[in-house]
Order: structure tokens, then sequence, then C-alpha cells
């Protein structure tokens, strides 16, 4: 252990703001972080309303967009003919930044700069992550209580943890039903 904890939290803050914009960007929807794992979904219509989006194997398109691209800004190697201007289109599109460029959150200190620094393999922000994705019904819904937390269960959410934890680092590893989509 050579990472303290203070830094392991300010490099999950960086990492989980960097995949929310580009997942914004692909529209997949972030359902939750666990520990130091990204649980995103792609596809349902009550989530993304647009039908052109979903049909087709759109939604399994977008998904394996968003893994590609993260992996890509991650390992330092982002491989796009123009990826400044597509890394800052990504940034300009979120939540996040401003059309400017500069931060909507100051607790949240992302900029299209930085993820032009993370995309080139300029950042000290690097890891060999791994995707799993897998395609199929799923169940959502909202578990009541104190925090009440949205969440989602199936099959299909088990199987693409088991693509996750079984790829190799800096690998998008897809089911066989995604594969077909």
């Amino acid at each position: 252990n050579t990472v303290t904890a203070s830094a392991l939290v300010e490099w999950l803050g960086y990492t989980f703001g960097v995949m929310d914009v580009v997942a914004r960007y692909y529209k997949v929807y972030k359902v939750k972080t666990i520990g130091d794992a990204y649980f995103a979904i792609s596809g349902p219509s009550c989530l993304i309303e647009d039908d052109n989006l979903n049909a087709q194997g759109g939604a399994t398109l977008r998904m394996l967009h968003f893994a590609s691209d993260c992996a890509q800004i991650f390992s330092g190697v982002y491989r796009h003919p123009d990826s400044e201007a597509c890394v800052k289109a990504m940034a300009e599109q979120s939540a996040f930044v401003a059309a400017d460029g500069r931060p909507r959150n100051r607790h949240l200190s992302l900029s299209s700069a930085f993820l032009v620094k993370c995309a080139s393999g300029g950042s000290r922000f690097k890891c060999p992550m791994r995707y799993g994705i897998s395609v199929g019904p799923v169940t959502m819904g909202v578990l009541p209580g104190e925090r009440p937390l949205f969440d989602v269960w199936g099959k299909t959410v088990n199987l693409a943890s088991r693509m996750e934890s079984s790829s190799e680092p800096m690998m998008v590893q897809c089911s066989e039903s995604a594969h077909q989509a």
C-alpha cells in the first residue's frame, strides 16, 4: 500500500467524476458506485426517454462506447483522431462543466482541461480498469428506508459483474447476449 487514504478518495472522486461525464455523453445511467466499482446501465426507457437510442442494439452500443472510452482515458491511451475535441465535447455536455470549460460544482473540480489531460496520458490518475457488459432483463426499484436507494437486480446484472471480474485489465468483456445485440 503506497497510496494514502486521502489520495485514494481523491483518485476515486476524479475517476467517478470523469466516468459521470462520459456516461452523460453516451446517455448511460449510473446506478451507483460500490467501493471502487462503477455500476451503470443503458437502455431502460424509463430512464432514457429517446426510443431511437434504445432500438436495435443502440443501448448496447452506447454502453460499449462508454466502457471503451473510459478504458482508454484511464489507461492514458485514448485513441480518437481528435481526442482533445472529443473529450472537450463530452465535458461540455456534462452537468459538471459549464460551456466555458469551468467546473459548475466547486466541490468537484472537473474541467475539460482535466479530461483532455487524462485522455492524452498526462494525468497521474491512471488505472488499467476492467469492464463487463451483459444484455437482458433486469428488475429495478427503490429500496425504502432512512436513505432510499435506487438499485437494479437480476441475472443480467450478475453476469455483467462476472464478466468484469474475469476480464483482463483495460478490456471490455461482453456476454454472448451483448455480442448478439
